[in-house]
């Protein structure tokens, strides 16, 4: 009888465990799912239907989905969703919602909203977007729609955190295809960014005082600035392909950031007024600066391929700069240091340039174990510079004497010639690999 009892209790304790007394399943280990949300259609020839978007929000509850069918396409409608529900077209090159050119297409005022397969357009205003998140909302995702013809793509001031923007085609958007400020934590990857040849859009991505982005694997092409963080910390922008631009591909401003693994094609990279970023393994390539460096704190420039710029890194007013482990070709001046200090360039390849490395008016630099071959015209220059350290160079051929570097100096108003001295020259180029 007592094990009888011992067995029933047992059962009832796993019971409860399963059911609780409020009736609700629990999730832990994913063994038991919420109850899917019902389906409203919109389009269509089906019984039910609904013929505008708005309507079915309206009628939907949270966790529900709102399908809309091509059959009806273009939808002329300017939506509002306040609810935690899914927007899914049947196919987002069919599926269209057209805003006439008046205000925004969507207007989310919810967390958990989900819009995927549409295609969104003609959207008008400065504040105004194809999709618009208002103030602290978030968790939501859109992925998988074509955003064209809009003046903004998708706009996400002061709204909430982690929202989810990915797989999107943007095209033709004028002025800037995401934008947005004060919110953390948010995803932007996989999305491309294009316009029709000849047009220049303003800015492709733009975000002010955020932090926790990830930004990665997008394709960029044609605007004036890539991707551009203002104020924001924390942020990675990484895997990015980015070409034809006509100013910067990545502009960060006052921020720290680490910016790993993109490629740059006629756009390079610029840094202002930040600490403690970290820009590594990019390939950068055809623009007039590869990485550029403005009043700049404590960053590290490491194993990017830098090629065919005009100029490949060049850092002003800056102080405790690392620049390691690069490879710098084809540039018109690899490295360019100016009015900066306590600069660290080691382990670089720096051949066939025209130019190696130039310095100017700058304080504790450090120049070691670094390769310079076939730089046509020099492989180092300096002018009024103090306390440079040359060490253990390679300088294009095996050299037993110490190395000579031949620059200027200002004595009052009179420029004098002036040499320092590698005395430790490599007798053989460094083994230094980048990507």
């Amino acid at each position: 009888m007592k094990n009888k009892l011992i067995g029933i209790f047992i059962c009832t304790l796993l019971i409860a465990t399963i059911f609780p007394v409020s009736g609700n399943p629990i999730l832990n280990n994913n063994l038991i799912q919420l109850p899917l949300g019902n389906t409203l259609y919109v389009g269509g020839s089906g019984p039910g239907n609904y013929t505008k978007i708005q309507d079915a929000i309206n009628d939907s509850e949270d966790g529900d989905t709102v399908f809309v069918f091509d059959d009806s396409s273009p939808y002329y409608e300017n939506v509002e969703i306040n609810k935690s529900i899914s927007l899914i077209g049947e196919d987002r090159s069919t599926t269209v919602m057209d805003a006439k050119r008046k205000g925004n297409i969507i207007f989310i005022s919810s967390n958990n909203v989900s819009i995927k397969e549409i295609t969104l357009q003609n959207s008008s205003g400065l504040n105004n977007a194809s999709i618009k998140i208002d103030f602290d909302f978030g968790f939501c995702t859109i992925s998988d729609n074509i955003i064209i013809d809009n003046d903004n793509g998708v706009s996400m001031y002061f709204s909430g955190n982690n929202n989810t923007i990915k797989d999107n085609i943007f095209f033709n958007n004028k002025e800037t295809a995401i934008k947005g400020s004060h919110h953390n934590n948010n995803i932007i990857s996989g999305n491309t960014f294009d316009h029709p040849a000849g047009i220049y859009q303003d800015q492709c991505i733009r975000f002010h005082s955020c932090a926790g982005f990830n930004i990665s694997g997008n394709t960029i092409k044609k605007c004036d600035s890539g991707i551009t963080l203002d104020l924001s910390d924390n942020n990675l922008i990484s895997e990015n392909i980015i070409s034809t631009v006509r100013y910067e591909g990545i502009r960060i401003r006052g921020s720290n950031n680490k910016i790993i693994g993109n490629n740059l094609v006629g756009g390079g990279i610029q840094d202002s007024d930040s600490v403690n970023s970290i820009i590594a393994y990019n390939t950068i390539s055809y623009s007039r600066w590869g990485i550029t460096l403005r009043s700049v704190k404590n960053t590290v420039i490491l194993k990017n391929n830098i090629t065919s710029n005009t100029y490949g890194v060049e850092t002003e007013e800056t102080s405790n700069i690392t620049i390691s482990e690069n490879h710098f070709t084809t540039n018109h001046i690899s490295i360019n240091i100016v009015s900066s200090s306590d600069t660290l360039v080691s382990e670089n390849s720096i051949d066939n340039n025209i130019n190696g490395i130039r310095l100017q008016n700058s304080l504790k630099t450090e120049i070691r174990c670094n390769n310079f071959k076939d730089n046509k015209q020099r492989n180092a220059l300096f002018s009024d510079c103090n306390n440079t350290v040359w060490d253990s160079n390679y300088w294009n051929r095996p050299h037993i004497l110490p190395k000579i570097i031949f620059g200027k100096i200002k004595h009052g108003n009179i420029t004098i010639p002036w040499i320092n001295i590698d005395w430790h020259p490599a007798k053989e180029p460094y083994d230094i690999e980048v990507l």
